[in-house]
């Protein structure tokens, strides 16, 4: 295993634009973006694993020099980055209409076991959809890395930089919100 003067000495040459360092440091931390990436590509219209690992390494490349390591571990750091940019194909499928399908809404909202074959759990599983996209941004990211991902509060607290008490007041807020949605529909 690398040490952390190893990836520290990687990171400062990656920052100044090599790219070998670059793409060591990325090799070495690969299996953070594998595992995010894996829990969105369903979720994800349109795109496959190796477009999005893709455009996660071109933009993890271009933010590197806003990396500040005295703050927060590298692993941490790709962690939030690759989140954040899964968390942004997400959002420009919304502004196109298209919906996000999400395996556990049905269990999570509804209380139903999720069954693809019932008329019904199909509807209440697009309709939660519907109203999981329209979410302000900071609301759907933590639904998202709670339900799709399935990351405990400190996990999601760590992964976008806040507070675990606000995690879940998020979490709250949205599930208000959904459960208000569905109830309208009624």
């Amino acid at each position: 295993m690398p040490s952390i003067a190893d990836n520290n000495e990687l990171i400062e040459r990656a920052k100044a634009q090599d790219n070998d360092a670059f793409l060591s440091l990325f090799s070495r931390n690969s299996h953070v973006v594998d595992s995010i990436v894996r829990r969105f590509i369903p979720q994800i219209i349109g795109y496959d694993e190796e477009d999005i690992i893709q455009e996660i390494l071109l933009r993890t490349y271009q933010m590197l020099p806003y990396f500040r390591g005295n703050e927060v571990s590298f692993k941490a750091w790709l962690h939030r980055t690759t989140t954040g940019i899964c968390l942004n194909l997400l959002n420009k499928q919304r502004k196109i209409g298209e919906m996000i399908p999400f395996d556990t809404i049905i269990e999570n909202y509804a209380g139903l076991p999720y069954d693809s074959g019932k008329i019904r759990n199909m509807e209440l599983y697009w309709e939660i959809s519907d109203i999981m996209t329209k979410l302000p941004k900071k609301l759907r990211a933590v639904v998202a890395l709670r339900y799709i991902q399935g990351l405990k509060y400190d996990e999601i607290a760590k992964a976008l930089n806040i507070k675990v008490g606000t995690v879940k007041s998020r979490i709250n807020s949205a599930n208000f919100k959904i459960r208000t949605e569905l109830q309208k529909k009624e």
